[in-house]
């Protein structure tokens, strides 16, 4: 019986490589995919949570998400708040959001619980006592989300929540339809956003933004909506509703 020469041995070698790499890209895609699934389970799981915690509680909201996943009654697992493509585990301050604008300040890294890759803004506290002060809205959270009122009348620090502002924001947040030139104004502002474009839970684990251009185009923010809705947004969801709203 004759056996392989070393040409044969080398052309049958050429072909496993040249298979291999026409197969690993196609992994990776199918781990890609199973992984941004996970993720898009595990918000409707919180968002499934955040309701039956809001049924039990006279529509208030969670005042950490940490609050759900601590309770067997909202059957939310711990795991449930990892996001797989969130390497740190749930250990990142920044949540994912290095490379984007303003990403190391304290307005993102105070919205960080540890063991979660999830960005929750819907928070009930106030920021009344000790243990609420992380998630309590600053000067500058009550100026943007506030915007549509003049600075007399925007309401006073510690007097509302992560998810007062936001159901504000909702109600009040875009720009008025007969606005041409908006110019970032108070009067400009007073039309609602949709229930299904309005973020309280997001993950910016899906990309590595520092390597991406043009970032007002990439749609890599996954994110719980107050209608419950798991959508992609842009890091500014703002804009992919109303491209007019200034900065």
């Amino acid at each position: 019986m004759r056996g392989f020469t070393l040409l044969e041995l080398l052309a049958a070698l050429g072909v496993i490589v040249v298979l291999a790499a026409l197969l690993v890209p196609g992994i990776q895609l199918v781990r890609n995919q199973a992984r941004t699934a996970q993720c898009a389970d595990n918000l409707r799981q919180i968002g499934v949570a955040v309701i039956a915690y809001g049924q039990e509680r006279g529509g208030r909201s969670p005042a950490h998400l940490r609050a759900l996943a601590d309770d067997p009654q909202w059957d939310l697992p711990a795991r449930g708040l990892l996001c797989p493509f969130d390497r740190s585990a749930g250990s990142d301050e920044r949540l994912g959001r290095r490379g984007l604008p303003h990403d190391d300040e304290w307005p993102y890294t105070r919205l960080h619980e540890p063991g979660s890759s999830y960005m929750y803004e819907f928070s009930s506290n106030t920021g009344r006592n000790w243990y609420n002060r992380l998630q309590m809205l600053t000067e500058d959270d009550i100026a943007y989300f506030y915007r549509d009122r003049p600075a007399n009348a925007w309401p006073a620090l510690g007097s509302v929540s992560w998810a007062d502002a936001k159901r504000h924001q909702q109600q009040h947040g875009n720009l008025r339809p007969e606005v041409a030139a908006p110019r970032g104004r108070p009067e400009d502002f007073g039309a609602p956003f949709p229930l299904d474009r309005v973020p309280i839970v997001r993950c910016f684990h899906h990309a590595e933004w520092a390597r991406l251009g043009d970032l007002e185009r990439q749609r890599r923010v996954h994110n719980l909506s107050m209608a419950g809705q798991v959508f992609w947004s842009t890091p500014y969801w703002e804009r992919d509703v109303n491209p007019l709203i200034p900065k």
